[in-house]
This record gives C-alpha cells, sequence and structure tokens, in this order.
C-alpha cells in the first residue's frame, strides 16, 4: 500500500538524497582520518550512529512503501495499524540513539579542538554525561510510558504519551542549542583575524540546522492527533530521519573543511585552512595540552 503523497514521498525522497549527502561526508571523514592516521572516540560514534541512521530509513521506506505509513488511520486495517505504530516505536527509539551518539560525538570534538580551555574541557565533560544520562532516559520513556509496552501500537488503548515526548523533545532542544552554542568563546579567544573566528563559529555552528529539525519535531508533537496517529507521526518519522542524517553531516564539518581545503578557492579555502589548522593539530599526538605544559615558564 502506499503511503500518502504529500507525506509519504516526501518522507523518501528527501530521506534517501540526505543519506547519500551523509554517505559522502562519511566518505570524506574516512579519507581525512586516513591522511592524518589517527582517530578516536567521536570519529566511531559517527561512523555507528551513520549505521544506525541507515537502518532508520531503511525502516522507514518499508513502512511506507509496504504498510502506509503516512496515511490516515482510517484507511489502514487494523494488522497493518498496528505493524505501523510498531515502526513509528522504532523510529522515535532509534532517532533517541542517534541523536545522543552524534551529541556526544560533537562533545568530544570541541573537547579535542578546544581542551587546552579548563572551563571549555569541564563544561564538555558535564555535557557529556548530561547528554548519555538523557540518552537513557529517552530510551527508558519509550518502554515505561505505556505500560504494558504494547499498548503503544493497540488501536483500543491510549496511553497518552505525546506529553511525555513532548517533555523530552524540549529538554533535547535546549541541550542542542547549549552544544550549538558552547564552541563560541574559545573560537573568540583563537590569535586570528576577527572575520575567520566569525568564519569558523558559522562553519562549527552547522549543527544549528539540527536545532531547526528539534524545533519542528516539537511542534509537530504538538499537532499529533491521538484520532489519527499514523498519518501525523508520519511527519514525524522524515523530521527523524533528516535531524539523524543533517546531525552526523554537520558532526563531520571539520574533516570536510580539511579535506577542501586544497580544492576550493576564496571564502571557502579561507575558511577551511583555518579550521583545518586547528582540526590537524588536535589529531596530531603533539596536542594544545602538551604544548602549554611544555612551554618556558
Amino acid at each position: 500500500m502506499m503511503a500518502d503523497l504529500d507525506i509519504g514521498k516526501t518522507t523518501l525522497v528527501c530521506s534517501w538524497f540526505f543519506t547519500v549527502l551523509a554517505t559522502a561526508s562519511i566518505v570524506i571523514q574516512a579519507l581525512h582520518i586516513r591522511h592524518v592516521r589517527h582517530s578516536d572516540l567521536g570519529d566511531y560514534l559517527v561512523l555507528i550512529s551513520f549505521a544506525i541512521a541507515v537502518i532508520l530509513v531503511i525502516q522507514t521506506t518499508w513502512a511506507v512503501l509496504d504498510k502506509g505509513q503516512g496515511v490516515h488511520e482510517s484507511e489502514l486495517v487494523s494488522s497493518d495499524f498496528a505493524t505501523v505504530a510498531k515502526s513509528v516505536f522504532a523510529n522515535e527509539l532509534l532517532w533517541g540513539l542517534v541523536n545522543t551518539l552524534v551529541r556526544v560525538s560533537a562533545l568530544l570534538l570541541y573537547r579535542k579542538l578546544f581542551g587546552v580551555h579548563k572551563t571549555i574541557r569541564l563544561l564538555t565533560i558535564i555535557v557529556i554525561f548530561v547528554s548519555g544520562a538523557f540518552g537513557v532516559v529517552i530510551i527508558l520513556t519509550s518502554f515505561l510510558v505505556c505500560r504494558p509496552v504494547s499498548a503503544a501500537w493497540d488501536p483500543s488503548s491510549s496511553c497518552n504519551e505525546i506529553p511525555s515526548y513532548v517533555a523530552l523533545e524540549a529538554c533535547g532542544l535546549v541541550l542542542d542549542i547549549i552544544i550549538v552554542i558552547l564552541p563560541i568563546t574559545p573560537i573568540q579567544h583563537l590569535q586570528i583575524q576577527t572575520k575567520h573566528k566569525w568564519q569558523i563559529s558559522l562553519a562549527l555552528s552547522a549543527g544549528g540546522i539540527v536545532v531547526i529539525i528539534t524545533a519542528l519535531r516539537l511542534q509537530a508533537l504538538h499537532l499529533v492527533s491521538s484520532t489519527d496517529l499514523t498519518h501525523d507521526k508520519g511527519y514525524l518519522s522524515l523530521l527523524s530521519n533528516l535531524g539523524a542524517l543533517l546531525a552526523i553531516t554537520c558532526c563531520s564539518a571539520p574533516a570536510i573543511s580539511a579535506y577542501f581545503v586544497r580544492r576550493q578557492g576564496g571564502f571557502i579555502r579561507r575558511t577551511a585552512a583555518q579550521i583545518n589548522s586547528i582540526y590537524i593539530e588536535a589529531t596530531s599526538r603533539l596536542t594544545f595540552r602538551s604544548r602549554v605544559e611544555e612551554a618556558p615558564k
């Protein structure tokens, strides 16, 4: 059964387009890692996030094409409703898992780039633990908000889970905003021209796109109707896919900048060169921290 044209077709086209984009980002990051011969936990978390995001897209594609995710609940037979509801349940779990891994990966990158600043190092550690704990809360809420859990896909049951998801999404939005603005202060302390500082801030704040997606998900949750869950949550699945794939692409931004530093000119080359100088320095054996410690008193 083919889903509603607007939601179903948009979900498929956008999901697979951004899957290709995320794949290209991962390939470029892998090439950069091979070039510098150095990788860390953050790099592996991005790769794991990408694998989970691909599973998320495949699962959504199957639900849209075969089971009618995105159509109105009144148009589904009981068995299809249960399958679509299970698909949406899995979608929320995978979205929460990918988001958590990407957040931690971004914070590890900040710590690597700006770890010489004690305040930033402490803040990133705190936000890493908060992000991890929040990820656990998302998973637990998904399984505990409906008791038994099968009530989440039982059309005769109503566990009123939307308020819980709204609260979680609001907390996630705040967390994403903190992560986006965190590198702005240390960038302003770099000994480079002011315009280059703002260029780097703009590049590393690409995660602001994810903030927009999270805000849209929060708005969409407010619009979900308990009498037409399969249609309304089809839009949520689209946002989940876009958010996960764009977050992965944004996490690869420094590596992408380093890759293009030798291939582009003008604004892109200058911005990429500045990011590249910081990124290469941080990923080399001689870290910022060791340089400070070895400097003459």
